[in-house]
């Protein structure tokens, strides 16, 4: 009841070609991050939809860790050649440390986006009363 399952393997000429990648300095490629740039022009929309959308972009990276402490339990388990599982820890925990340091960026966010809340909620209540 499974789908066919594709197994692929290198040539010798693939890995040959693996082995000048590899060799290559690692080029930086700049991302989109979507969330920066709703969060850049925020001042057109509610605080609460920018507030709503940090609270879920944290919600993916706590959902994240999560997953990558299961992969981190697996790779212990399943790896019995060391180097292999150094290789893939290492690889493993930048996506660890990344998630790590943008739940603590929502965190640093959203408490500024809650003070912003509370002073246009003052700004409004205090228009309410003198209008």
């Amino acid at each position: 009841g499974k789908p066919e399952r594709y197994i692929y393997t290198l040539t010798d000429k693939g890995w040959d070609a693996l082995r000048e990648w590899l060799a290559e300095p690692a080029e930086y490629t700049v991302g989109r991050i979507e969330i920066l740039l709703k969060l850049f022009f925020g001042r057109h929309t509610a605080v609460a939809t920018s507030i709503e959308h940090v609270q879920q972009f944290r919600t993916l990276q706590v959902a994240l860790l999560h997953k990558y402490a299961e992969i981190e339990k697996r790779i212990n388990e399943v790896c019995l050649d060391e180097a292999e599982r150094l290789y893939s820890l290492i690889t493993l925990n930048y996506g660890r440390h990344e998630s790590e340091a943008l739940v603590a960026w929502c965190d640093e966010t959203l408490a500024i986006l809650n003070t912003m809340a509370q002073v246009a909620l003052s700004i409004q209540e205090g228009d309410m009363k003198h209008g």
